[in-house]
């Protein structure tokens, strides 16, 4: 099996395991197969700790009876993959390949081979169609609740109502005022959650609303919503969108025909959220990247006897 991805630099280092994403997942999977003296290169765009940047609270991950806010435990998983020697990369990975029997993962500036491939790289947002979306400007519209961390005293409209939307509206409400705001009649969240925001004055909750278009004027963002039928007219600081997401494989869309092969013979793992749809819990990522490593740990091991 062969892709057709031109390689785009040399490869120069081989390794036997490399880990393509840093969130809970690909840490997990870093942190086991570095323990188990196990070749490994943990490649991150960003930061470790992927999308518990964003949580407000993470109360369902054994260890913490009072919860833990996502970002400290984002930095708890990054301390660890550090103290127990995980060799990370921040890069951005632009192709795999896969030829003579191995894969190739390229960055800019050089590429690598590996043996076995784990791809722990999370969700993407789903795009948004919006009239008016184009004319925003980039810093009053965001995608994740990290981005607003440092904003006070502004207005913030939350597009979405499901646990996202309902944790980041717990997330911003201290220092601003937030509205989310539902196209369906009923929020997709835990009760819990829902529960804890209807507690709180200022956050209002609308249901049955239409987001139609938006506008940029007297610097603000201007919305335009139907509400109960009518149109509203609404102005805002910032236009916050919860609107879901979807797996992230856009590496594997160009030239990889049936990778599904190397799935099945446990040479290339889908870890995380980025296989999880709807389940994206940061336990089961961990667990998600246990058991790849372990796994490749066994199939080293018994290559070896």
């Amino acid at each position: 099996m062969e892709t057709g991805i031109t390689i785009g630099c040399k490869v120069k280092n081989h390794h036997q395991a490399i880990i393509v994403g840093g969130g809970p997942a690909g840490i997990s999977a870093g942190i086991q197969l570095t323990r188990s003296k196990i070749d490994v290169l943990l490649i991150e765009q960003a930061r470790l700790g992927g999308l518990l940047w964003n949580a407000n609270l993470v109360e369902n991950y054994p260890g913490f009876p009072n919860g833990i806010p996502g970002e400290r435990l984002a930095q708890t998983f990054a301390k660890q993959a550090k103290t127990i020697g995980v060799n990370c990369l921040f890069a951005e990975v632009e192709y795999i390949a896969y030829s003579r029997n191995s894969f190739v993962v390229g960055t800019e500036k050089i590429a690598f081979r590996t043996d076995y491939l784990i791809l722990a790289t999370g969700t993407l947002v789903r795009g948004v169609s919006l009239p008016g979306f184009d004319d925003l400007p980039g810093d009053r519209m965001a995608f994740d609740v990290s981005e607003l961390r440092g904003v006070t005293g502004k207005r913030v409209a939350i597009l979405g109502a499901g646990y996202a939307a309902y944790d980041q509206a717990l997330t911003l409400f201290k220092r601003n005022t937030v509205t989310i705001n539902n196209r369906n009649t009923s929020p997709a969240c835990l009760e819990l959650l829902s529960e804890r925001v209807t507690a709180q004055p200022s956050i209002t909750v609308r249901h049955d609303i239409t987001l139609t278009k938006v506008g940029w004027e007297s610097d603000q963002v201007q919305l335009y919503w139907r509400f109960a039928g009518k149109p509203v007219r609404e102005a805002v600081d910032y236009l916050l969108f919860a609107t879901g997401r979807e797996p992230n494989l856009c590496l594997l869309e160009d030239g990889w025909g049936d990778w599904g092969k190397l799935i099945a013979t446990e040479r290339l793992f889908i870890i995380g959220d980025a296989q999880n749809d709807r389940f994206r819990q940061t336990g089961i990522a961990v667990g998600d990247g246990l058991l790849a490593a372990m796994a490749i740990y066994q199939q080293i091991r018994d290559r070896a006897k």
